[in-house]
């Protein structure tokens, strides 16, 4: 199973495009962005955080930590330290890497979403990226990889979604313009709720039992907005 965590929506960037909507913060900020989040309850405490980590590393589930910036406060710094001691490096990432993604009009970018490129443009623009020679190794998301028919939408079956709060997802960019998952991609929320039991729900509800060659999440978007706002 993979999992990609959203461990804070603090980021000293402040992208329009921004898929989580993040918080901008710098150093004059940072301190009140951050205890604000934990006093409205949308960003979990460092315990919590420890929590959650233990119960993925305790089912081997391969963790993609992001953000917001996942490494841009101690304790968020502190959560991806710990899990390089629970868990082997190749189950361990950092969205920080050189990856190309799939534009999603979620999030801030619900706003910008005639910029949507067509699928055409897509894989026109990956075939070119994939004809350069370098040293440098490119990584397609995987929702550009459905679009070239290579694999199917993972929702649930092979990956989740945790929020900065602890919402578990069936899919972690289907949220909207607060950072909260649409009712439909809503799976329950961690610590307090079993993981197990979670994904055991999950895969009982027809939407979700296999896997599907669209990306259920811009499909989703897709189908509840009309000029670029949500209906």
């Amino acid at each position: 199973m993979d999992v990609i965590w959203n461990l804070t929506r603090a980021c000293p960037w402040d992208c329009a495009i921004c898929c989580v909507f993040g918080y901008h913060v710098c150093n004059t900020t940072e301190r009140l962005v951050y205890s604000e989040a934990k006093e409205k309850g949308e960003e979990l405490t460092l315990a919590e955080k420890l929590t959650v980590l233990k119960i993925l590393a305790d089912r081997g589930f391969e963790i993609d930590f992001s953000g917001g910036d996942p490494l841009y406060y101690d304790e968020d710094f502190q959560v991806v330290e710990q899990a390089t001691r629970w868990l082997p490096s190749r189950k361990i990432g950092v969205s920080m890497k050189w990856e190309l993604l799939r534009f999603y009009p979620v999030g801030r970018g619900i706003k910008l979403a005639e910029l949507t490129p067509s699928n055409s443009e897509y894989l026109k623009t990956m075939k070119f990226l994939r004809g350069l020679h370098g040293f440098t190794k490119i990584f397609f998301q995987h929702s550009l990889r459905i679009l070239e028919g290579a694999i199917k939408c993972p929702a649930v079956v092979d990956s989740i979604g945790i929020l900065p709060d602890g919402t578990v997802t069936a899919c972690a960019w289907a949220i909207d313009d607060n950072c909260r998952p649409y009712p439909e991609f809503r799976l329950g929320k961690l610590p307090e709720d079993d993981l197990d039991e979670i994904l055991e729900n999950a895969l009982k509800i027809p939407e979700y039992c296999k896997r599907t060659n669209f990306c259920r999440a811009i499909a989703h978007v897709q189908k509840v907005t009309k000029g670029g706002k949500v209906i």
